[in-house]
């Protein structure tokens, strides 16, 4: 092993073990020796300000730069293939980020919590984003996801309370998006609806068949909404805290309704509900202050 400024890396410095977190440096230039750097390498470094990432890195570990809640700007040059999970957990104070050309896979919570992140610019080569990637990015007002993207993660974009609008690219052969809205490419399953898009009322396309977990959750502005005939099954916490939605209809095809679909959506005042379904939570209706009138569809 060796030391270089009080920072720990093997012998040949070539990996570089551990930043400690009380290190006073609010900038730091990682040496091009360095070809990996090891997990939460860089944990609760709440000094550190600036990072310039060499070309020289191809590896990089899980939690990395987790709770680095200072860190702002990033020259991200390094050839990683991935981006591991809670790379950039909780570093609260991280505007905007280019992932490198290199990267094919991004990782659970990999930007959770990353409170102020306005800008991110995700490359073609990335093929798979891990689950609740970008949770409570809450600045974060549009998206774009590239041609190559097959596999998102469950709850993605929870909590990006102020994004609007997410873009699939029109060649990808997985996920499409409709008037800012996520969908798969056969528009059968509804997976996000942003939660500050701009729509007050929606109809859900006719080609809809599930409506994913928390895919309107904390839609505030959402006040009126059409479920089609053809919806199986609605998933949990599906429409919780849209605090302004005001009566829905959900049509006798649904068969299932998931835990919290609706809790709680205090302004929710009508709510007419088939007579036949599986309901796996007595939650589903809880803390709906103003509702008034629970009416049942008959199932033909």
């Amino acid at each position: 092993y060796a030391s270089q400024d009080g920072i720990l890396f093997t012998k040949d410095f070539q990996r570089l073990i551990c930043f400690p977190s009380k290190q006073p440096s609010s900038t730091y230039t990682i040496p091009t020796s360095v070809t990996s750097i090891d997990d939460s390498a860089f944990f609760v470094c709440r000094n550190l300000r600036s990072i310039t990432i060499p070309s020289s890195v191809a590896s990089i570990g899980n939690e990395t730069f987790s709770q680095c809640s200072n860190l702002r700007t990033i020259e991200f040059l390094a050839n990683v293939s991935s981006i591991g999970n809670f790379m950039f957990y909780r570093c609260f104070n991280l505007q905007s980020i280019t992932i490198p050309t290199s990267v094919t896979s991004i990782g659970d919570e990999a930007f959770s919590h990353c409170s102020n992140l306005q800008s991110i610019t995700i490359p073609p080569s990335v093929t798979s984003i891990g689950k609740s990637a970008f949770y409570w990015c809450s600045n974060l007002q549009t998206i774009t996801i590239p041609a190559n993207v097959t596999s998102l993660g469950e709850t993605v974009f929870l909590g990006c309370s102020n994004l609007q609008t997410i873009i699939v690219e029109s060649n990808n052969l997985t996920y499409a998006s409709q008037d800012g809205i996520l969908f798969t490419k056969d528009f059968q399953r509804l997976i996000c609806f942003p939660p500050n898009h701009h729509f007050p009322t929606y109809t859900i396309p006719a080609s809809v068949k599930s409506i994913d977990d928390s895919a309107f959750y904390e839609c505030r502005t959402l006040q009126s909404i059409t479920i089609p005939v053809g919806v199986t099954s609605i998933g949990n916490s599906a429409f919780s805290n849209c605090s302004y939605l005001q009566s829905i209809t959900i049509p006798a095809s649904v068969t299932s309704i998931g835990n919290s679909a609706f809790s709680p959506c205090r302004n929710l005042h009508t709510i007419s509900i088939p007579n036949v379904f599986q309901c796996q939570d007595r939650r589903i209706f809880s803390s709906m202050e103003r509702l008034g009138e629970i009416s049942f569809v008959l199932n033909n």
